[in-house]
């Protein structure tokens, strides 16, 4: 789970040019997100709890995390995913977020284009280059909201962060219910 997260959180300090066909205000909202995370990452290298909270503001404007921490649950549990979950969750991320940019520092992104999946869904593939030359491809799945855009998953050289999570959370549930899990989010995935 950390490699797929390190790989959908590498960020762009160096952006492509302009987007070509698809949806060109999604492609934006992806550029714009990619400057939001790399200023949260350089904050991070100088203070990792500045960091953590600029992530945290960065989930709040441009994430759905509550459709996101649902996604990973088993459907058995999703009723029992109050927003004490979702704000677990959403530490879970950050606290990945930072760990994983004091460890692997920047690299940057290019906007291949977009795909709108119906009136719900756009895709917006990027290609994201790390510092040491490894290239990744991450394909954020966007759902339009209020003249804007909310991430509601992203997948990482073909596979879901979401779908990596669920299989990482499942012995978590294993005791029948949320604690188990909960210790763990609490714990940044160490436990």
């Amino acid at each position: 789970m950390r490699r797929l997260f390190l790989c959908l959180v590498t960020v762009a300090l160096v952006l492509a040019a302009p987007a070509r066909a698809g949806d060109a205000a999604a492609e934006g909202f992806v550029r714009a997100l990619s400057d939001e995370l790399a200023r949260a990452g350089a904050l991070s290298q100088d203070d990792p709890g500045a960091g953590r909270a600029a992530v945290m503001d960065i989930f709040e404007t441009a994430f759905d995390m509550r459709a996101m921490a649902l996604a990973v649950l088993p459907e058995d549990y999703r009723d029992g995913a109050d927003a004490g979950y979702v704000a677990a969750y959403a530490g879970f991320m950050a606290d990945g977020f930072v760990a994983e940019t004091l460890a692997g520092g920047a690299g940057t992104t290019e906007i291949l284009g977009s795909r709108v999946r119906g009136a719900r869904l756009v895709l917006v593939g990027t290609r994201v280059t790390a510092e040491d030359g490894e290239r990744r491809s991450v394909e954020w799945y966007l759902t339009p909201v209020a003249g804007s855009y909310r991430v509601i998953n992203a997948a990482v050289s073909g596979v879901l962060v979401t779908a990596e999570q669920a299989r990482e959370f499942r012995p978590h549930l294993a005791a029948g219910d949320m604690a188990g899990l909960m210790a763990h989010l609490s714990a940044g995935g160490r436990g």
